[in-house]
């Protein structure tokens, strides 16, 4: 487990996003030829996890998961940068065209070269957190709270259209998180409960989704129901 441990934290936090699905799926593999394994994928090494560990996991874990959905997500001006955009080009129309076309080539987005492996990654490393809290036998760290508090954010400043491959991982994880009682866990309710909620009201919606309605319920008293 030591090892495995040590093997998990170097592949999670490597700089080459394939690292950590191919490690993954060897891990699963190796569970699923040992027949004395009685859990599979990272379930076990979490159990024996210490708490420098998890450290050490999620605090190198923050800044890759923040900048690469800041990578792969679509930028938005703020209203502010708009107007002074606005302005600069109003008052060089005239005699900057020629230099806005080519600032315009310059500018265009240029295609990730290793999009789909980022996304694989971030899909990845948020379902390690949701194993990893159900299995982790102390508090999560810090840093595991600050990446539920962006990925919760996340969900909440994006378009669905942008983040839907994320979004049910994400609300699934900010649920297990409520319902373990973890730090901070108001912070990360609203967009998570009104996600579930909708979802219970969808035509194609299961008794399931009642059950998570309802699993939350004890929420409720956080909200302001009269604003």
């Amino acid at each position: 487990i030591k090892m495995s441990s040590k093997e998990l934290i170097e592949n999670a936090c490597s700089d080459d996003p394939c690292k950590l699905s191919k490690y993954l799926d060897r891990l699963k593999e190796s569970a699923n030829n040992n027949s004395q394994a009685k859990k599979s994928d990272v379930s076990e090494i979490f159990e024996g996890f210490t708490r420098g560990q998890s450290e050490v996991l999620w605090s190198g874990m923050l800044p890759l998961i923040e900048n690469r959905f800041n990578l792969i997500l679509p930028k938005k001006n703020s209203t502010k940068e708009t107007k002074e955009n606005t302005e600069n080009i109003e008052q060089n129309e005239i005699n900057k065209t020629n230099e806005t076309t080519e600032t315009s080539e310059s500018n265009e987005a240029k295609p990730i070269q290793n999009e789909q492996e980022i996304k694989l990654w971030l899909l990845k490393s948020i379902e390690l957190a949701r194993s990893f809290i159900t299995n982790f036998k102390h508090a999560p760290p810090q840093s595991l709270c600050s990446i539920v508090k962006f990925l919760h954010g996340v969900v909440i400043k994006s378009d669905e259209s942008d983040i839907s491959q994320f979004s049910d991982a994400i609300i699934k994880l900010c649920e297990k998180w409520w319902i373990l009682g973890l730090p901070s866990r108001c912070d990360i309710i609203s967009m998570t409960f009104s996600h579930i909620l909708a979802e219970s009201f969808e035509p194609s919606a299961r008794v399931s989704s009642v059950k998570r309605v309802l699993g939350l319920s004890d929420c409720l008293e956080f909200f302001d129901l009269d604003a």
